[in-house]
């Protein structure tokens, strides 16, 4: 019976053998986007890194984007991380471009830890500062190690400064709420309904964004039209119009699409003056309207692109007349009751 010790020897070498070369897991609910100059660690290191760290697949779905670029002293890492609707950036520099492949596995795993009691990440990390190697600490294999069990383990228990927790009175440090941002565009309009013709123009607003909401003014200038109201084209009148608005959002995320319903308040400032008559007048108007609209966002982390598309009713919109005579006068044009616009521009979101 001498053969039965040898065959549980070779059972526990296969098992062993079989341990050894098992794949890391794959189902945590993340999309990684990884891009690094030549020798860094990989998107897998970084990804072995989190599945070390993050032991329940039921995280919250996180889609990160990091990118390691070289600089003076060393390297730095900007790190996007999108959980749900809200959108949050890290910068941090490091002499070794390993240090911030372990730094990215430690924030990416908070996020997906985020709706639960997880560590929070090491002060230097939380206020972007340098990361800077202890002396006498080796740097990580270029292969994709990860850090020393010591280090990981002080980068858990370091606790977060009391001004970044972003935490109201009342609230638990660890609570997660959306950062309030502001989001400045200039983009090309189209608007139908107010002018005779088709108006091309130039639309700009200010945004505040908190989470789904959006809440802004906006102004914009229309190129100017020249109608003719006669047989004969000579006689007409120029139109030159301006117009401001207030108006407010609510967004619904998908990936990095977000679309959702918006309404509006918005006033018309319109001159008409009269050319080719024997008494050309000139008539300045104002009038509001409200409306409603689509917003839609493509966001790039803190560039993005949007369109919008707007049907406004007019309220009190009134007739142009040019007066030919000294109490007489021919009515021109009336707007339309009901004006649609368009615009498609790019956005900048600050911070």
């Amino acid at each position: 019976m001498k053969v039965l010790p040898q065959a549980i020897a070779l059972v526990g070498i296969l098992c062993l053998s079989t341990s050894a070369l098992a794949v890391p897991r794959s189902d945590l609910p993340l999309e990684l986007t990884w891009s690094v100059p030549a020798g860094c660690p990989d998107s897998g290191v970084v990804r072995s890194g989190v599945e070390r760290i993050v032991k329940d697949t039921r995280a919250t779905p996180v889609m990160a984007d990091g990118r390691i670029v070289a600089v003076e002293g060393g390297f730095k890492l900007e790190l996007s991380m999108r959980v749900e609707d809200v959108t949050e950036t890290r910068t941090v520099k490091a002499p070794l471009c390993a240090t911030l492949a372990d730094a990215s596995a430690v924030l990416i795993a908070l996020a997906l830890d985020s709706k639960k009691d997880a560590p929070p990440p090491p002060a230097s990390i939380e206020r972007d500062d340098v990361l800077a190697l202890e002396p006498g600490v080796d740097e990580p294999p270029s292969n994709g190690a990860h850090a020393p069990a010591a280090r990981r383990e002080e980068q858990r228990r370091a606790p977060r400064p009391e001004h970044s927790t972003g935490a109201r009175p009342g609230e638990q440090p660890g609570a997660r709420r959306s950062a309030l941002q502001f989001g400045l565009a200039l983009a090309p309009a189209l608007e139908l309904g107010t002018l005779p013709r088709a108006s091309a123009g130039l639309w700009s607003h200010g945004v505040l964004r908190h989470g789904r909401f959006r809440a802004g003014v906006s102004g914009s200038v229309w190129l100017r039209q020249r109608p003719t109201f006669d047989g004969d084209g000579r006689a007409g009148a120029a139109f030159d119009m301006l117009q401001g608005a207030l108006f407010g959002c609510f967004m619904s995320p998908l990936w990095r699409l977000a679309l959702g319903p918006c309404a509006n308040g918005q006033v018309s400032y319109v001159v008409v003056e009269g050319f080719g008559i024997r008494m050309p007048q000139r008539q300045a108007t104002l009038w509001p309207s409200v409306g409603a609209g689509l917003l839609g966002e493509w966001s790039f982390g803190r560039v993005g692109l949007f369109a919008r598309a707007d049907l406004a009713a007019s309220i009190g919109a009134p007739s142009f007349a040019l007066m030919t005579r000294a109490a007489d006068g021919t009515s021109l044009y009336d707007p339309s009751g009901i004006v649609s616009r368009f615009v498609v521009g790019a956005e900048i979101v600050i911070p």
